[in-house]
């Protein structure tokens, strides 16, 4: 199991009257949920995703669109 250390410092942001504008602002942007996780990360599946990512771009080079797919404990994930 890896430990994040990367969670935003709520003291400070209440400390510099900017927590309410953060919340807000992933609320707004609908991650409002991302806001209040606070968990371990586990090294295997970190692993299992980085190395069997695939990002397929459809279009030329600007990149309009595309897609990625990977798996996760043997299910198949792709998203546009």
């Amino acid at each position: 199991m890896v430990v994040a250390t990367r969670y935003y410092d709520e003291e400070l942001l209440a400390r510099l009257r900017m927590l309410d504008d953060i919340r807000r602002l992933f609320v707004w942007a609908g991650m409002g949920h991302f806001m209040e996780i606070k968990e371990h990360t586990y090294r295997d599946l970190t692993l299992e995703f980085l190395s069997i990512l695939h990002v397929e771009v459809t279009r030329g080079p600007q990149c309009q669109a595309g897609y990625i797919s990977f798996f996760l404990q043997g299910q198949l994930y792709k998203l546009n």
